[in-house]
């Protein structure tokens, strides 16, 4: 019985030192969270960007592309006869 249970603390304590994170992974950790927070950021700014770029579009269209109006040119009850080759 003490053999076993003698087993089952060296499992345990290998268990709990194996879980625990080493240096270079935590350090790796902090590097990858440092680098999350920059492109956050980075996909805000682009983000206020797009949104100035669509609004100066859109308000190039309305003040130099106005949509226009077409007009029939002739009167609907008038068809053109079909040419011959």
């Amino acid at each position: 019985m003490k053999k076993i249970a003698a087993l089952c603390l060296i499992a345990a304590v290998l268990f709990v030192l194996s879980c625990q994170e080493s240096a270079a992974t935590k350090a790796e950790r902090e590097q990858m969270g440092a680098q999350i927070k920059t492109l956050e950021t980075q996909v805000t700014e682009m983000g206020a960007k797009l949104e100035m770029l669509t609004t100066d579009f859109t308000n190039h269209m309305n003040n130099y592309h106005p949509k226009k109006v077409t007009t029939p040119t002739k009167p609907a009850g008038q068809v053109k006869p079909p040419t011959r080759k």
